[in-house]
């Protein structure tokens, strides 16, 4: 996939994951498998705007400890 095609960020989420030479740690892997499988992660790229970003971190806060919500 060329990332040039302004793909779904879920599409981009499981591209990076699959193409990892590392793993991803438990944090960084839940916080992606979290936003590949929330409405933002429907969104293509160039949709995801940093008050969309704001907006699912807060739907977090009432469930994770800041920093998962940091990251």
């Amino acid at each position: 996939m060329d990332f040039c095609d302004d793909a779904q960020l879920e599409r981009v989420i499981t591209q990076y994951d699959n193409e990892a030479n590392v793993s991803l740690g438990s944090t960084k892997g839940s916080v992606l498998k979290k936003l590949s499988e929330s409405e933002i992660g429907e969104l293509k790229c160039s949709e995801v705007t940093s008050d969309k970003l704001v907006s699912f971190s807060r739907s977090l806060s009432a469930d994770r400890q800041p920093q998962t919500v940091g990251n």
